[in-house]
């Protein structure tokens, strides 16, 4: 149990109030550990909802958007599998490697591919901001980008477009 509290790091006071609330990035972790161990983890309904879905879930079911899929790279749809299926599980995701392999393709066709996902701020090197509000049209047609750059005011006066925008690079 300590090794389980040290590495979640759980506070005395939620210990002693006897539940303790974790993120649903835990998830797995506690499926684990309740099985390598003889600790008993209480599973509520939702909780084991969330670990039959994550283990059903196959990244193969995702498709990238047809018109992208011919100039994606293998990698760059794994990529785009990946935040798919994080993002029907209910998490986030962060995508980060070297500069040239197509993070900017493999999150345009995810946003494509989810629509209703809502406003996107993109925040990236100053120096990408505006290759991002190119790429959108070139990838992602049906989509529309408003720059947030420059100074206070300009911000300001870009946050007013805001509206009219899915995606916003910053």
């Amino acid at each position: 149990f300590a090794n389980l509290a040290n590495s979640l790091q759980l506070k005395k006071s939620e210990i002693e109030n006897g539940s303790v609330e974790v993120g649903k990035y835990r998830a797995m972790y506690l499926e684990e550990e309740s099985r390598e161990t003889s600790l008993e983890i209480d599973r509520d309904a939702k909780f084991r909802s969330l670990i039959a879905n994550i283990k059903s879930t196959d990244i193969d079911d995702y498709e990238p958007p047809k018109r992208l899929e011919s100039i994606m790279r293998d990698y760059q749809k794994e990529g785009f599998r990946w935040l798919s299926a994080l993002y029907h599980n209910g998490f986030g995701a962060l995508l980060a490697d070297e500069m040239g392999l197509g993070k900017t393709l493999q999150v345009l066709s995810f946003l494509d591919a989810n629509k209703s996902f809502g406003k996107t701020l993109v925040v990236c090197p100053a120096s990408l901001v505006y290759n991002w509000y190119k790429e959108v049209p070139k990838f992602a047609p049906d989509l529309k980008a408003v720059t947030i750059i420059g100074a206070a005011a300009e911000r300001e006066d870009a946050m007013k477009q805001a509206d009219q925008a899915d995606i916003l690079p910053s």
